[in-house]
């Protein structure tokens, strides 16, 4: 806002270089404008209000030219970004400095928020993204046992496996696994859950 008075509403660096430039000009400009009416004859107040109305808006006019200088290129348009965002975080935090009961309750809030994120992202990923514990995994494929006129991924017999086993010439190793159903117990009855059979 411009008034008779200069004020000391952004500290320093808060606007850009072009917005303080603008606003100074404009200053100016409506300074000598009010010096003028002044010598004319009218009391300040009014100088002011007709120099105001005779030029417009200066917030628009700032806006416009801030707009015409650096809106058509990338860098202007990434040092407006960086501008808004350093604002924005000066007024994140000034309201949290006004209010400490809110920003322990927030700081508070978030540690327990990534507490819970990061022990959750441990379990997930000790049980389910961390590749087996086995020398080189990619290496590792299925085998399966094809029926004639049936299913092309077959169950294979355990004797099956233990003569793959014996007669192997292609693989390092075979190892021999399938779902069944298990009881476990615990605190409680029993429940019935899908389990692995897996050879040693």
């Amino acid at each position: 806002m411009f008034t008779r008075h200069r004020r000391k509403a952004t500290r320093p660096g808060l606007l850009s270089r072009l917005d303080q430039e603008v606003r100074e000009e404009i200053r100016f400009y409506l300074e000598m404008r009010v010096a003028e009416l002044e010598a004319g004859g009218l009391e300040a107040e009014e100088a002011w209000r007709q120099a105001l109305e005779a030029f417009g808006d200066p917030e628009e006019v700032v806006k416009e030219t801030k707009k015409a200088y650096v809106g058509g290129s990338a860098m202007g348009r990434r040092i407006e970004v960086g501008s808004s965002v350093f604002r924005d975080l000066v007024f994140a935090v000034r309201t949290l400095r006004k209010r400490p009961m809110f920003t322990g309750a927030a700081v508070i809030s978030l540690g327990l928020g990534i507490g819970a994120n990061t022990a959750i992202f441990s379990v997930m990923n000790s049980l389910l993204v961390r590749p087996l514990g086995v020398a080189e995994p990619d290496r590792l494929t299925p085998v399966y046992t094809s029926q004639t006129g049936g299913s092309l991924h077959g169950n294979t017999s355990y004797p099956d496996y233990l003569d793959y086993r014996e007669r192997n010439e292609v693989f390092a190793g075979l190892a021999a696994h399938t779902i069944a159903p298990m009881a476990v117990a615990g605190n409680g009855a029993p429940r019935v859950m899908a389990g692995q059979l897996v050879s040693w």
